[in-house]
């Protein structure tokens, strides 16, 4: 989608050399994430299988991946979801469009 291109362009734009990939359901991010072991998630709140709540939980549950980075990125902004982020244990909440400076600060934020 357009709001994907985007991320990816932004976040290339801070680390040029970052490998970005792309997943379009719960299942094949769990696979790619045991596979890959990524430094940092971006998760849409919404994927056709499984709710990024799910993947977040998955991801704090398994030894080689409860130290990855994890945010979601969504286009709506509630008060509940930003709650539900952290109480289900992701890093942060970055809204779309996202732009390079806002996602450099969350990254930088611990």
């Amino acid at each position: 989608s357009q709001s994907q291109q985007n991320l990816k362009r932004e976040i290339q734009k801070i680390f040029p050399q970052a490998e970005l990939i792309t997943v379009f359901s719960g299942k094949d991010a769990v696979k790619a994430l045991l596979q890959k072991k990524p430094d940092v998630v971006f998760l849409a709140p919404k994927l056709p299988d499984l709710s990024s709540f799910e993947i977040v939980k998955a991801i704090r549950s398994h030894p080689k991946l409860r130290n990855t980075r994890i945010f979601l990125v969504s286009s709506e902004f509630t008060p509940s979801l930003k709650e539900q982020a952290f109480v289900k244990g992701a890093d942060g909440l970055i809204f779309e469009p996202a732009h390079s400076l806002e996602i450099k600060k969350a990254l930088l934020a611990k």
